[in-house]
């Protein structure tokens, strides 16, 4: 690891010849040479390999977790209604939120998917989606 933290740090200060001459290469002219024509492919090759254990953890982290609710009513008219989630609480949604094209619509007691998101006048759905 402290070869990895020094040789991060030196790229990042000098660029690669310094980082060859810090690392105390024989030869840095050379295999300043070398990095630099497979100096990408190293680079990428040595995050992904410091990164892939721990993608699908950030991943999930990233990724907003979904809730399911039933739509309380919806006025299609007006382009509006309430999701009540599985907890009991009511949720905001608008049109706009619905997945699909063209009028987008719910029906009244409609098992819903969605993302819960803050909206200015409270919980709001987003990225609406029927199950």
């Amino acid at each position: 690891m402290v070869f990895i933290t020094k040789l991060l740090a030196a790229l990042a200060l000098g660029g690669i010849a310094t980082a060859i001459s810090l690392l105390g290469s024989d030869t840095p002219a050379f295999d300043a040479t070398l990095l630099n024509t497979f100096g990408g492919f190293f680079l990428v090759s040595l995050v992904s390999f410091l990164v892939s254990p721990w993608l699908p953890v950030m991943m999930e982290k990233m990724t907003p977790q979904r809730e399911t609710g039933k739509v309380k009513w919806f006025n299609a008219n007006k382009g509006f209604g309430f999701i009540t989630r599985d907890n009991g609480d009511d949720v905001f949604v608008h049109f706009r939120s619905i997945r699909g094209k063209g009028r987008r619509s719910l029906q009244e007691g409609q098992q819903v998917e969605f993302v819960l998101t803050q909206g200015e006048k409270g919980a709001q759905a987003e990225d609406v989606r029927a199950v």
